[in-house]
């Protein structure tokens, strides 16, 4: 755990979540506008889109924060938080969902406002969706260093230890299994390298099938499907506490929600294709 990789000139904090939400952003857009060569798109679009995209994700992904953690921003006492620090994005705090929905709101209404077609649309939103699973991995990294988003307590052999004063040692403190005078925390999942290791897989096997997809909009659907199953699966893990609806986290409702709308846009951007392919009937 170090949320505070370095002081530049020994002064100015550089905290490890920013640098990290920071390096993936800069990573994807890079790899999207050498991914973009192939679809004909301009690559000044796909920066555009990138940088204006990631900024509307911060935006969700906090808001989507604050929402699930809203009774401990503003109305408990005794959850140590002040109102103001829902705007303190450095210290952690940023949903996956949220950031997914307010990136993807901003190019849909973008693309939209610039009358871009729709099997256009597709591509570029394809090409984002092979990303995205970087831009998680990188998070998920930042999410490490933070101490946030931490598991369940565990046995397990790969189970990690937190240092006194972090985000997993302050849970258990106030469950009363450890004491203030402990040194760390006890054993817990590394659920922060779980989503790392989903990331990156999601990542690599996204862009084996972009090379090889056989419409537009699959690999955006895929994504739908395949993130959702890796996060209902680690949301068993997580220790953070959280909204619930009903028996299950509310991320992992979502996860279900998302399985339902990667088919349907597989259903529609298959359908779509289809429709293009039919070759139109000779004149009379």
């Amino acid at each position: 755990m170090r949320p505070v990789l370095f002081k530049l000139f020994d002064y100015i904090p550089i905290f490890a979540y920013g640098m990290m939400i920071a390096l993936g952003a800069g990573c994807g857009i890079y790899i999207a506008m050498r991914r973009s060569r192939d679809g004909g798109i301009t690559q000044d679009r796909i920066l555009d889109l990138g940088i204006f995209g990631v900024i509307w994700g911060v935006v969700g992904a906090r808001t989507l924060h604050v929402l699930e953690n809203f009774n401990g921003y503003f109305l408990s006492a005794q959850s140590g938080r002040h109102w103001y620090e829902a705007y303190f994005i450095w210290q952690g705090g940023l949903v996956f969902y949220g950031g997914a929905i307010g990136a993807t709101l901003y190019i849909v209404v973008s693309l939209w406002r610039q009358g871009v077609g729709v099997r256009q649309a597709l591509s570029i939103m394809d090409i984002g969706a092979t990303l995205i699973p970087l831009g998680l991995a990188f998070g998920r990294m930042g999410c490490w260093f933070n101490g946030c988003c931490f598991g369940k307590q565990c046995n397990l052999a790969w189970g990690v230890a937190f240092p006194a004063q972090s985000n997993p040692f302050i849970s258990q403190l106030r469950q009363k299994i450890i004491s203030a005078g402990d040194l760390h925390s006890l054993p817990i999942h590394p659920s922060q390298m779980y989503s790392w290791a989903g990331g990156l897989l999601m990542f690599l096997v996204l862009g084996f099938i972009y090379r090889r997809r056989a419409f537009a909009g699959q690999i955006v659907g895929l994504w739908f499907i395949l993130y959702a199953l890796v996060r209902f699966g680690i949301e068993m893990t997580r220790g953070d506490s959280v909204a619930h609806a009903g028996p299950l986290r509310l991320s992992q409702t979502i996860a279900i929600g998302g399985v339902l709308v990667g088919i349907a846009v597989l259903i529609f951007c298959r359908r779509l294709g289809r429709e293009r392919e039919r070759p139109k009937p000779a004149p009379a």
